[in-house]
């Protein structure tokens, strides 16, 4: 609270989060909400109201759970950590800021300041999904994050795909992208892009269910 631009929810071509921003917040905000909808809607699926009222998103990210709710939508949304230390700032891509179990690129010496997420590209659609096998407030079994360029003819320009609660980390589902890149999207391109994703999974048996 000593420090406002930590604080900062603003946009000026890019959205900045700033490290003391709630999920609350952000889950609230008409501009985030205008601005990159699915990252909204991931922190509305963070715990309990009380830990949104709480948490931070910079926090989540920072702690590096596998299970983060908001990082597999950061990921699709191309998003960058700020970090600050003694050696000055770093910008670090969030699809490779995880790097294993509770394990970051952020340095000992380091603080995550910033989220920054770039602009939508034009004509882009993005969705998010979160399940649980048990409450709605529960760590998820899996959660998947997409970004999808239709080209002009339907197929499938670009894409990025977060996901989360299936390994170590939270990661970017690259085998399953370049299936779908420059594809039509039907019923077998999404069939073969989520067999893709299944071989760069890593799950783990839990409460949620089995490996």
């Amino acid at each position: 609270t000593e420090i406002p631009e930590l604080r900062r929810l603003e946009s000026n071509g890019v959205l900045r989060l700033g490290a003391m921003v709630t999920h609350r917040e952000i889950e609230r905000s008409g501009l985030v909400r205008d601005f990159a909808p699915m990252l909204a809607q991931a922190c509305g699926r963070v715990g309990s109201p009380a830990i949104r009222n709480m948490g931070t998103l910079c926090g989540n990210i920072a702690h590096g759970d596998s299970a983060s709710d908001p990082a597999p939508a950061l990921i699709a949304l191309g998003a960058e950590a700020v970090v600050q230390g003694p050696g000055g700032e770093r910008r670090l891509a969030l699809d490779s800021f995880f790097k294993g179990f509770f394990d970051t690129e952020r340095a000992d010496d380091e603080v995550l300041t910033a989220i920054e997420v770039p602009p939508a590209a034009a004509g882009s659609r993005h969705v998010f999904h979160k399940f649980t096998t048990t409450s709605a407030e529960a760590f998820a079994l899996v959660t998947v994050s997409v970004s999808v360029v239709p080209a002009a003819d339907g197929s499938c320009a670009d894409l990025a795909i977060g996901l989360g609660s299936v390994g170590p980390a939270p990661l970017r589902a690259h085998a399953a992208e370049a299936v779908l890149r420059g594809q039509a999207v039907n019923a077998d391109s999404i069939a073969a892009a989520a067999e893709a994703a299944v071989g760069e999974c890593d799950p783990t048996s839990d409460s949620q269910g089995s490996a």
